[in-house]
């Protein structure tokens, strides 16, 4: 399962870079990533605890794994393809707006 786990999380890393246009951004998404990374774990750690059996324990991981795949396709569906320039326009756009919000202090 170790390496199922690190292709997902490579795989939605991959995704919020596109999604997310300042390192902000990209960090509120991923700090949400992480927690519910860790929420996962918790569950997982509960049923240990719960002494569930191990074929349920599968059975649960597939079954979120088959409910997950839908609104991940949506999600992928909506990154657009931008190239480099594309960032440096947006760069540069938000550059000029966070200098226009300090022209009236100086």
């Amino acid at each position: 399962m170790g390496i199922a786990d690190s292709i997902v999380q490579t795989y939605a890393y991959w995704i919020m870079g596109p999604i997310a246009n300042t390192p902000n951004v990209l960090s509120r998404y991923a700090g949400c990533y992480k927690g519910v990374q860790s929420l996962g774990a918790m569950f997982s750690w509960m049923l240990e605890w719960q002494l569930v059996a191990y074929k349920i324990q599968l059975l649960v991981c597939i079954g979120l794994a088959i409910a997950f795949i839908p609104p991940t396709m949506m999600v992928a569906m909506m990154v657009k393809d931008r190239g480099a320039e594309d960032d440096d326009d947006d760069d540069a756009e938000e550059r000029t707006k966070s200098s226009e919000g300090l022209d009236k202090y100086f």
